[in-house]
Protein backbone atom coordinates (compact mmCIF):
# COMPACT_ATOMS: atom_id res chain seq x y z
CA UNK A 1 0.00 0.00 0.00
CA UNK A 2 2.89 2.46 0.65
CA UNK A 3 3.15 5.61 2.32
CA UNK A 4 3.19 8.07 -0.75
CA UNK A 5 -0.77 7.20 -1.69
CA UNK A 6 -2.97 9.20 -3.48
CA UNK A 7 -5.89 7.60 -2.96
CA UNK A 8 -8.34 9.51 -5.94
CA UNK A 9 -5.57 8.42 -8.43
CA UNK A 10 -7.48 5.39 -9.65
CA UNK A 11 -10.27 6.78 -9.80
CA UNK A 12 -10.84 6.42 -13.11
CA UNK A 13 -9.71 3.04 -12.90
CA UNK A 14 -11.98 2.26 -9.53
CA UNK A 15 -13.08 -1.68 -10.90
CA UNK A 16 -8.99 -2.34 -11.35
CA UNK A 17 -8.42 -0.89 -7.91
CA UNK A 18 -11.68 -3.22 -6.59
CA UNK A 19 -9.99 -6.07 -7.34
CA UNK A 20 -6.41 -5.14 -6.42
CA UNK A 21 -7.69 -4.33 -2.79
CA UNK A 22 -9.75 -7.19 -2.35
CA UNK A 23 -6.92 -9.50 -3.25
CA UNK A 24 -4.92 -8.00 -0.53
CA UNK A 25 -4.86 -10.80 2.33
CA UNK A 26 -5.59 -9.47 5.55
CA UNK A 27 -2.38 -11.51 7.20
CA UNK A 28 -0.54 -9.55 5.02
CA UNK A 29 -1.01 -5.95 6.54
CA UNK A 30 0.81 -5.93 9.76
CA UNK A 31 0.09 -2.28 11.30
CA UNK A 32 -3.28 -1.22 12.29
CA UNK A 33 -1.74 1.68 9.86
CA UNK A 34 -1.69 -0.33 6.91
CA UNK A 35 -5.26 -2.23 8.05
CA UNK A 36 -6.67 1.34 8.03
CA UNK A 37 -5.46 2.36 4.70
CA UNK A 38 -6.68 -0.67 3.67
CA UNK A 39 -10.33 -0.26 5.22
CA UNK A 40 -10.34 3.21 4.04
CA UNK A 41 -9.01 2.48 0.17
CA UNK A 42 -11.68 -0.89 -0.66
CA UNK A 43 -14.78 1.29 1.17
CA UNK A 44 -13.51 4.25 -1.56
CA UNK A 45 -13.37 2.06 -4.11
CA UNK A 46 -16.34 0.07 -3.32
CA UNK A 47 -18.47 3.72 -3.02
CA UNK A 48 -16.93 4.45 -6.58
CA UNK A 49 -17.82 1.15 -8.01
CA UNK A 50 -21.88 1.89 -6.74
CA UNK A 51 -21.57 -0.97 -4.05
CA UNK A 52 -23.55 0.62 -1.22
CA UNK A 53 -22.54 -0.79 1.77
CA UNK A 54 -24.98 -0.57 4.80
CA UNK A 55 -22.51 -1.82 7.96
CA UNK A 56 -18.89 -1.09 8.67
CA UNK A 57 -17.44 -4.44 8.49
CA UNK A 58 -15.14 -2.68 5.59
CA UNK A 59 -14.39 0.76 7.10
CA UNK A 60 -14.68 -0.03 10.76
CA UNK A 61 -10.60 -0.72 10.95
CA UNK A 62 -10.32 2.85 9.41
CA UNK A 63 -12.62 4.56 12.16
CA UNK A 64 -11.18 2.81 14.63
CA UNK A 65 -7.49 4.25 13.90
CA UNK A 66 -8.42 7.54 11.82
CA UNK A 67 -10.35 9.15 14.09
CA UNK A 68 -7.32 8.87 16.82
CA UNK A 69 -4.39 8.80 14.68
CA UNK A 70 -5.31 10.34 11.18
CA UNK A 71 -4.32 13.27 9.53
CA UNK A 72 -6.88 15.67 8.90
CA UNK A 73 -7.19 14.41 5.29
CA UNK A 74 -7.57 10.49 6.23
CA UNK A 75 -10.41 11.96 9.18
CA UNK A 76 -12.39 13.68 6.36
CA UNK A 77 -12.51 10.44 4.18
CA UNK A 78 -13.06 7.97 6.46
CA UNK A 79 -16.23 10.91 8.09
CA UNK A 80 -17.26 11.19 4.04
CA UNK A 81 -17.73 6.95 3.76
CA UNK A 82 -19.39 6.40 7.46
CA UNK A 83 -21.72 8.93 6.45
CA UNK A 84 -21.92 7.39 3.03
CA UNK A 85 -22.84 4.18 5.11
CA UNK A 86 -25.28 5.52 6.91
CA UNK A 87 -27.12 7.61 4.16
CA UNK A 88 -26.98 3.55 1.91
CA UNK A 89 -28.93 2.61 5.31
CA UNK A 90 -31.23 5.21 5.17
CA UNK A 91 -29.92 6.50 9.02
CA UNK A 92 -30.29 10.48 7.78
CA UNK A 93 -29.46 11.65 11.06
CA UNK A 94 -26.32 9.61 11.92
CA UNK A 95 -25.13 10.36 7.95
CA UNK A 96 -25.82 14.53 8.79
CA UNK A 97 -23.92 13.97 11.78
CA UNK A 98 -20.71 12.08 10.08
CA UNK A 99 -21.05 14.68 7.53
CA UNK A 100 -21.02 17.91 9.91
CA UNK A 101 -17.74 15.96 11.47
CA UNK A 102 -16.05 16.23 8.11
CA UNK A 103 -17.16 19.82 7.64
CA UNK A 104 -15.42 20.50 10.72
CA UNK A 105 -11.99 19.45 9.38
CA UNK A 106 -12.31 22.25 6.13
CA UNK A 107 -9.51 24.58 7.50
CA UNK A 108 -7.42 21.82 7.75
CA UNK A 109 -7.80 19.67 4.54
CA UNK A 110 -5.93 19.35 1.02
CA UNK A 111 -8.25 16.69 0.05
CA UNK A 112 -10.19 18.86 -2.19
CA UNK A 113 -12.24 16.31 -4.33
CA UNK A 114 -13.37 14.69 -1.21
CA UNK A 115 -14.47 17.54 0.47
CA UNK A 116 -16.24 18.56 -2.84
CA UNK A 117 -18.26 15.56 -2.79
CA UNK A 118 -18.88 15.78 0.69
CA UNK A 119 -20.64 19.18 0.38
CA UNK A 120 -22.73 17.26 -2.51
CA UNK A 121 -23.79 14.55 -0.68
CA UNK A 122 -25.08 16.85 1.91
CA UNK A 123 -26.81 19.02 -0.16
CA UNK A 124 -29.18 15.83 -0.63
CA UNK A 125 -30.10 16.49 2.76
CA UNK A 126 -30.26 20.03 3.36
CA UNK A 127 -32.60 19.85 -0.36
CA UNK A 128 -34.88 17.60 1.30
CA UNK A 129 -35.32 19.39 4.45
CA UNK A 130 -36.53 22.29 2.28
CA UNK A 131 -33.30 24.02 3.40
CA UNK A 132 -33.12 25.27 -0.32
CA UNK A 133 -30.21 28.30 0.37
CA UNK A 134 -28.07 26.21 2.19
CA UNK A 135 -28.19 23.48 -0.69
CA UNK A 136 -27.09 26.41 -3.01
CA UNK A 137 -24.39 27.12 -1.11
CA UNK A 138 -23.54 23.53 -0.87
CA UNK A 139 -23.52 23.02 -4.80
CA UNK A 140 -22.01 26.47 -5.48
CA UNK A 141 -18.92 25.86 -3.43
CA UNK A 142 -18.40 22.27 -4.58
CA UNK A 143 -19.19 23.16 -8.12
CA UNK A 144 -15.86 26.05 -7.32
CA UNK A 145 -13.71 23.36 -6.09
CA UNK A 146 -14.55 20.57 -8.29
CA UNK A 147 -13.47 23.43 -11.40
CA UNK A 148 -10.61 23.98 -9.20
CA UNK A 149 -9.45 20.24 -9.20
CA UNK A 150 -10.98 20.39 -13.18
CA UNK A 151 -13.41 17.94 -12.67
CA UNK A 152 -15.69 19.68 -15.70
CA UNK A 153 -18.40 16.57 -14.85
CA UNK A 154 -19.22 17.09 -11.31
CA UNK A 155 -18.92 20.67 -11.57
CA UNK A 156 -21.42 20.86 -14.06
CA UNK A 157 -23.61 18.59 -12.11
CA UNK A 158 -23.48 20.68 -9.12
CA UNK A 159 -24.18 23.67 -10.88
CA UNK A 160 -27.00 21.96 -12.27
CA UNK A 161 -28.24 21.42 -8.50
CA UNK A 162 -27.63 25.28 -7.74
CA UNK A 163 -30.12 26.01 -10.96
CA UNK A 164 -32.55 23.00 -9.57
CA UNK A 165 -32.85 25.10 -5.96
CA UNK A 166 -32.73 28.81 -7.94
CA UNK A 167 -36.23 27.60 -9.97
CA UNK A 168 -37.57 26.32 -6.06
CA UNK A 169 -36.56 29.45 -4.85
CA UNK A 170 -37.79 31.27 -7.65
CA UNK A 171 -34.88 32.85 -7.93
CA UNK A 172 -34.51 34.20 -11.37
CA UNK A 173 -31.38 36.30 -11.26
CA UNK A 174 -29.41 33.17 -9.94
CA UNK A 175 -31.42 30.31 -12.47
CA UNK A 176 -29.85 32.89 -15.54
CA UNK A 177 -27.13 33.40 -14.65
CA UNK A 178 -26.07 29.60 -13.49
CA UNK A 179 -27.67 28.98 -17.21
CA UNK A 180 -25.06 31.28 -18.81
CA UNK A 181 -22.03 29.64 -16.88
CA UNK A 182 -22.70 26.26 -17.87
CA UNK A 183 -23.82 26.75 -21.50
CA UNK A 184 -20.15 29.13 -21.23
CA UNK A 185 -19.26 25.58 -19.98
CA UNK A 186 -20.07 22.92 -22.56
Amino acid sequence: LGNNWNPHAWETNADSALVILQNIQQSNLVSKEEIAKHALLLSMAMDKNYIDRTDFEVLQPAIDYYYEKGTPDEKLRTYYYQGRIYQNKGDKDLSMKAFINARELKDEIIDTLTYANLLVAQGTYLYSSYKIEEFIENNLLAAKLYQAIDRPYHQMKSLVNVLNGSIVNQDKHLADSIMTCCKNNI
